[in-house]
């Protein structure tokens, strides 16, 4: 199989996809008596939110378990799952919860918490990243995006799952140069080491709209996408969510920096056509939008909550919806005044209305700018416990908010609401 080569195989039987697909690679040679590491997308899922939510929001379990039972026909020496968490998270608590062992059911396959090897220091721009040393010895890697839409990057596919196997500063120096020139220069990094090997894209259901994380909606594909080089594969998956790959800036500056083909002209498809599978996504919104889609997604009066970004990092933004999510349901939405909360590199406006809130280390340049009255919550990113503390302080009245503490006490952080677009 080429690099300029992508398999595309529709429909809804994963293990019948996933044999269609492997008789079409037809290289049995990259498995046989190999390592194999399988890198999917497992960071958001949330054990606060229902079984069923989270499901569209990572790559299925059972499509891994899938996975490994179509490898296993290879007779490779071993097969091992790979995944490293979100900020401040832990990647063991995720595999547990969705009990991946118990769904892949085999002692011999390894799950592997990147964040708990060794890294290795690679110049990056004018500075060094670290990157997860597990992953770069890997014999054979096989990275396992899910096909997602993101509010910083548009899509979330291969290229961008690859920022999973970063040691966590090494994430948060992405966001300081901009996520989609440092999603292209990560891939060409890599493919010095010559990885991944393979891209396997799980089409089965996707999530559009307010991505990465469940707050977007469900939207069911059916199709499996895979190559050799992921900026094709990303290609590919892009057209299929109706997105042209021209439109996401680490896809067009891959292609440019000599990593890999996105022009669908130069690319063979092999299996079924990309019109037979093509749906339209709806998109994340924009940095500027994003306000009035916190507004409508969790309800609330449309005047209470102003917020201004700048280039802001995912979990940075859900630590902060999170608590205003949390807080809807405990205290309600009788807010005793708005908030406008800046973030990321934005600036202090000349004239805001409402409560001032400086979000993250990255504020801290504006504090003396916004005076005394201003509130400056501390972390990269800040805590949910911090978020959930001054936002409660700072939107309601004293007796109404300790109302809701208690009420949260009682039910438990583990808790969180419903939103209308779930089932």
């Amino acid at each position: 199989m080429d690099l300029n080569e992508v398999i595309l195989i529709k429909g809804t039987d994963a293990p019948d996809m996933l044999k269609s697909a492997l008789g079409l690679l037809n290289e049995p040679e990259l498995f046989e008596n190999k390592d194999i590491v399988l890198k999917p997308n497992l960071a958001c899922w949330d054990a606060r939110l229902p079984r069923e939510v989270n499901k569209w929001t990572v790559t299925k379990p059972q499509f891994i378990a899938d996975v490994i039972q179509s490898l296993k026909t290879f007779k490779p020496k071993s097969i091992t799952v790979a995944e490293s968490a979100f900020v401040d998270n832990n990647i063991d608590k995720n595999y547990k919860n969705m009990k991946l062992k118990k769904i892949i059911n085999d002692p011999n396959i390894k799950l592997i918490n990147l964040d708990k090897y060794p890294f290795k220091s690679v110049k990056f721009f004018d500075r060094k990243i670290q990157i997860s040393q597990f992953i770069l010895d890997a014999e054979v890697l096989i990275n396992m995006p899910m096909l997602k839409t993101h509010g910083s990057t548009i899509v979330s596919i291969g290229m961008k799952n690859l920022k999973g196997i970063l040691h966590s500063e090494s994430k948060k120096i992405f966001h300081r140069f901009g996520l989609g020139k440092s999603i292209a220069e990560l891939s060409k990094i890599l493919l010095e080491y010559n990885k991944p090997t393979l891209t396997l894209v799980e089409g089965l259901v996707g999530l559009q709209g307010f991505g990465p994380m469940q707050t977007g909606k469900p939207k069911e594909v059916g199709c499996i996408i895979l190559g050799k080089n992921t900026v094709s594969v990303d290609a590919v998956s892009s057209e299929i969510m109706g997105i042209s790959p021209q439109e996401v800036e680490h896809i067009k500056l891959a292609e440019q920096n000599g990593v890999g083909i996105a022009d669908l002209n130069k690319i063979k498809v092999i299996g079924d056509k990309i019109e037979d599978v093509k749906v339209k996504f709806e998109k994340a919104p924009t940095e500027a939008e994003t306000k009035d889609a916190i507004i409508e997604i969790l309800e609330l009066p449309p005047d209470s909550v102003d917020v201004i970004h700048g280039h802001l990092c995912s979990t940075c933004a859900l630590n902060y919806i999170g608590p205003v999510w949390a807080l809807r349901d405990d205290a309600g939405t009788n807010y005793r005044q708005k908030i406008l909360l800046l973030s990321a590199h934005a600036e202090v406006p000349d004239d805001y209305e409402g409560q001032l809130i400086l979000w993250g280390n990255c504020q801290r340049k504006n504090v003396q700018k916004a005076g005394k009255d201003a509130i400056f919550v501390k972390g990269c990113p800040p805590s949910l416990m911090k978020g959930y503390m001054t936002f409660g302080k700072a939107l309601y009245r004293r007796r109404t908010f300790i109302k809701g503490l208690i009420k949260r006490l009682f039910k438990g952080m583990g808790k969180i609401g419903k939103l209308n677009h779930w089932p």
